[in-house]
């Protein structure tokens, strides 16, 4: 009862959800292919021989008259099987095609946010801020740390580069809004030109 039960849901679903709904956007030639018409007929004959063959093995075999669920339970996989089979063999030998039109027009696209990156510094892998980690290019190199990581590094007036090993200068008298201004500034002038 409950094999009966399985494949005959999984039959209705399959049918219900993978090709009922896309029955509006299948095209039929006008005439099915040779292939196609003894091939399906070919598969009506061989699904009800299989039928008529479970059928007298199940009233030989079944006693005290479950024969009669059993014959039922045949009956109706058999059609459900014998018409996705058929279905099946005509898509796959060409006789059934699908429209140009789009089909998952269905289908929402998500919309994704994209969070603002954040640069970190590479030191301690903690966001640059504007209040107590702010980014400091190295002149010399131009690789960027985090002022806390600058002062650590800073020996005798001097910034070794973490990264490359090429030392910078510290100029403790600019600080980094002078020289972003500067470089903004620079940056105008040329696009003015």
């Amino acid at each position: 009862m409950l094999m009966f039960f399985l494949t005959t849901i999984s039959c209705l679903i399959l049918c219900t959800y993978f090709i009922l709904p896309y029955e509006p956007h299948c095209t039929y030639p006008k005439k099915t292919s040779k292939l196609g018409e003894r091939g399906s007929l070919i598969l009506t004959l061989l699904d009800l021989a299989f039928f008529i063959a479970s059928i007298r093995t199940v009233i030989s075999l079944t006693a005290n008259g479950y024969w009669v669920f059993v014959i039922f339970a045949q009956f109706f996989y058999s059609i459900t099987c014998r018409s996705s089979t058929v279905y099946l063999f005509l898509v796959l030998t060409g006789n059934v095609w699908l429209d140009e039109s789009p089909i998952f027009d269905f289908i929402v696209p998500i919309e994704t946010t994209v969070f603002p990156y954040l640069p970190d510094c590479k030191i301690c892998l903690l966001a640059y801020t504007n209040f107590n980690r702010i980014p400091r290019i190295l002149k010399n190199c131009g690789h960027t740390i985090c002022e806390v990581c600058a002062d650590a590094l800073e020996t005798n007036r001097m910034v070794v580069c973490p990264f490359c090993r090429t030392p910078t200068a510290v100029d403790r008298k600019l600080n980094l809004n002078s020289e972003l201004q500067a470089r903004d500034s620079v940056c105008l002038v040329s696009l003015a030109l």
